[in-house]
């Protein structure tokens, strides 16, 4: 597996993205072509929800003359998320938003291992929220589960002394937390969930079709149920809930009487999720594809013209791989001085100026020069 291998651009406009940004929170995206990926960071965006769409991608990275773009199908892995940096952290924090076609968390934790990665981000933390934002809801959740767990004395639980007097720490086995917040919030929202969306679908007309706003919103839940549903699945999560007189599962004292996650249900619910989305991404057409990506790439039209004139540019130094990113970053808003430099100095004489003037580095160097 690559990241952005021959899609050298994608590295510079995301290096440039995540430079720009300073501690400011940025959507990026990954979608796979064969058994590499494609990786960007936005300048501008914000919202990952903007890059859920394999074919809105594949025109975007099209019009950006990323060639391998071609290779990508409606039905190719994608992952989103938002990145973060800031002054004085180890590492990039970055969130996964959307997850479609197989992708998922481990599909990030994959790709952070890549040497073409880390060119864009370097050390990543992988989280649920960002610095300054924390998900109360699902703090709340985790603490709700390991009180009842606790108080139906669940097999596993330990109970410890907290830091102060009259405290105490709750510990749970991590498959039992995973299994019964599934089930919770199945039984909340996904049942209703996926009741409603498959209302809506049946009770349309053909010759009506669902509108655009119903039909993302039900391909964004669907696919949420279908992921959840699927490791819930895999991992025989259902076992645990088992009330056999025998062999009760270990969550079988907090299985309610209206329990419905067993394995033939599943089986069902996923065939049902899996045949609704192919039903919703096949009703889209071409165009909506087009007019997204095309809304998308006007905000980094000007970006990626800057970047073909800086690339003519540093192809035409003759700059190594690190040497040209490393220009690319700093060429950076800085075109008109980058042009006026290699008009009046040889190849040659600029990579003399930068030893020299700039100590080796292309920014020092803009600056130098900017003084002058």
């Amino acid at each position: 597996m690559a990241v952005n291998k021959n899609a050298k651009r994608l590295t510079a406009l995301s290096v440039a993205a995540l430079k720009a940004a300073g501690g400011d929170v940025r959507a990026w995206f990954a979608v796979g072509v064969g058994k590499d990926f494609l990786f960007y960071i936005d300048k501008k965006v914000a919202q990952p929800t903007k890059f859920k769409e394999p074919l809105t991608l594949k025109n975007m990275l099209t019009k950006l003359k990323v060639d391998v773009a071609s290779t990508i199908q409606k039905d190719s892995l994608v992952i989103a998320g938002t990145i973060q940096s800031a002054e004085g952290q180890a590492a990039c924090e970055m969130t996964v938003k959307v997850k479609a076609n197989g992708g998922g968390k481990s599909t990030l934790k994959s790709l952070v291992k890549d040497a073409g990665f880390k060119k864009i981000v370097g050390n990543v933390e992988i989280v649920k929220a960002h610095r300054g934002e924390v998900d109360t809801a699902d703090a709340e959740m985790d603490s709700t589960i390991r009180t009842e767990m606790k108080d139906k004395k669940v097999k596993g639980v330990k109970v410890t002394p907290g830091e102060h007097e009259g405290e105490e720490k709750i510990e749970v086995p991590d498959n039992l937390r995973k299994a019964l917040k599934v089930y919770k919030w199945w039984d909340k929202d996904g049942r209703a969930d996926m009741e409603r969306i498959l209302d809506a679908v049946q009770g349309v007309a053909p010759e009506t079709p669902i509108d655009d706003a119903t039909k993302s919103e039900a391909e964004d839940t669907l696919q949420t149920i279908h992921r959840r549903l699927k490791k819930f699945a895999k991992a025989g999560m259902y076992d645990l809930f088992a009330d056999g007189k025998f062999w009760p599962g270990k969550l079988a004292k907090l299985r309610p009487q209206d329990y419905d996650l067993t394995k033939p249900v599943l089986k069902n619910l996923l065939k049902q999720t899996d045949s609704l989305l192919k039903s919703l991404q096949g009703a889209k057409n071409a165009s909506d594809f087009t007019d997204q990506s095309t809304e998308l790439l006007a905000s980094i039209e000007d970006d990626a013209q800057e970047y073909s004139e800086l690339e003519t540019i540093g192809r035409r130094l003759q700059l190594d791989d690190g040497d040209f990113l490393e220009f690319m970053e700093a060429g950076k808003g800085q075109l008109p001085l980058v042009k006026d430099l290699v008009s009046k100095f040889s190849n040659a004489d600029v990579k003399m100026l930068l030893k020299h003037v700039g100590g080796g580095n292309w920014d020092h160097l803009f600056l130098q020069i900017m003084m002058m």
